[in-house]
């Protein structure tokens, strides 16, 4: 085997390998996306429940337990920005 034939050999396995690792990759994409979708699905979801609950608690909170509702609004806030987050990266 001449030198130009182990050179045109060694490029074809490596054009294969970068074959197949760009279908991984594109098949991770894939599934990252679909992920993606779903935690946007359910980040909408929760940020309707927030808006309910924010509505309900108003209408039934007395002064004392405002503060203890804004405390766990908060913190449903904090989780969804933490989904937000994981959306961004």
């Amino acid at each position: 085997m001449s030198k130009r034939e182990q050179l045109m050999e060694e490029l074809s396995v490596k054009v294969r390998m970068l074959s197949q690792r760009y279908a991984e990759t594109l098949e991770q994409l894939k599934q990252v996306s679909q992920a993606n979708d779903l935690l946007r699905e359910e980040n909408k979801l929760l940020r309707q429940d927030i808006d309910s609950i924010k509505s309900a608690k108003v209408i039934s909170l007395s002064q004392d337990n405002v503060k203890n509702a804004r405390q766990e609004i908060n913190q449903l806030i904090r989780q969804v920005d933490k989904c937000i987050a994981l959306l961004n990266t």
